[in-house]
């Protein structure tokens, strides 16, 4: 995988955290490749981490999605020039089609790979074709690596378009959690298979699909909700920079599905107006169970990790304390 991703004359900005597994791999990858690594502080300013794109000639970046997302924004708001990139390559949160395309066009890449992996398979599991710009799917097993889906509630082996618990064996797996034998357990089999605690799929050509965290995932009126499905929904709108779903407790529904939204700077609609336009955007598109029972909380910022991901318990706590 590692030697399809990179090329000798690839220059590649190591931005995320040594300490998260996605940043320590890659960059270690790309030494023994003998691509040039530049390495600079993972809280670059916009208009630095821009410049350092291109003083160095960057050709390669690896980065969350939600971390490019708040990069492109910022740039655009303050008129900072774009810069070229030959690839970029996006893991550790799940990627809509419309972010997607918005980066591919702001950096004029001609090559977008998506990769799924956790820190406890270290960290490689699946990765699209390099050479190629893909969204949708994050590609087949890399080598040495094997992957079923599960019935969430049965436990049997699934098939092709069904989704269920993505279950993957390798020999980059963990040992196990350092002195936690029984979480250990709970994850990880006898004969060596890891569930990762994720929900996808896979199609009849092998491709894996990510769909959501199995722990996010909403229950409402009996059924479940997937809130990276709305999530898509609602970034569709004009007026939306970024948007989070959560389920909230309700006596109705069970839980009652929450948009938390960061709205553009160039937004001028009343928030009540606005409110109900997202409402009716995603039941125009969803099924009833979906709805946005909870309603829309408009917020400065989402509360994000170092990474870039969503802090979603955070999230709940909020809307719960009415500390939004």
């Amino acid at each position: 995988m590692a030697s399809g991703l990179f090329a000798e004359d690839d220059i590649m900005l190591a931005w995320n955290p040594f300490t998260h597994a996605s940043g320590f791999v890659a960059d270690t990858i790309c030494v023994c490749l003998g691509v040039t690594v530049i390495i600079t502080e993972h809280s670059l300013s916009c208009k630095d981490f821009l410049e350092t794109l291109s003083t160095h000639q960057i050709s390669v970046l690896f980065a969350t999605s939600e971390r490019l997302r708040e990069i492109v924004n910022e740039a655009r708001t303050n008129n900072h020039p774009a810069v070229g990139l030959k690839k970029i390559i996006v893991g550790g949160t799940m990627i809509t089609e419309s972010l997607g395309t918005e980066l591919c066009e702001f950096f004029g890449v001609s090559s977008f790979v998506n990769f799924y992996g956790l820190t406890e398979t270290f960290p490689f599991i699946s990765c699209t074709p390099p050479g190629n710009i893909c969204m949708d799917n994050v590609g087949v097993p890399c080598a040495g690596t094997k992957v079923k889906i599960l019935d969430l509630y049965s436990g049997d082996s699934l098939g092709p378009h069904q989704k269920g618990e993505i279950v993957v064996q390798s020999k980059t797996i963990m040992k196990g959690y350092y002195g936690r034998p029984e979480a250990t357990q709970e994850v990880l089999s006898s004969d060596g298979w890891l569930r990762t605690g994720d929900l996808g799929y896979y199609d009849s050509n092998g491709k894996i699909y990510f769909v959501d965290r199995i722990k996010q995932m909403i229950k409402c009126m009996g059924n479940i909700v997937t809130p990276a499905e709305l999530e898509e929904i609602l970034t569709t709108h004009e007026a939306v920079l970024e948007a989070a779903v959560v389920g909230i407790p309700s006596s109705k529904y069970g839980e009652a599905p929450v948009a938390c939204v960061v709205v553009k700077e160039t937004q001028e609609k009343s928030l009540d107006i606005l409110e109900q336009e997202l409402k009716e955007l995603v039941a125009g598109q969803t099924s009833t169970f979906k709805h946005l029972y909870g309603g829309v909380v408009f917020m400065n910022s989402l509360p994000k990790s170092e990474n870039g991901k969503i802090l979603r318990q955070e999230l709940k706590s909020r809307i719960l304390s009415g500390n939004v």
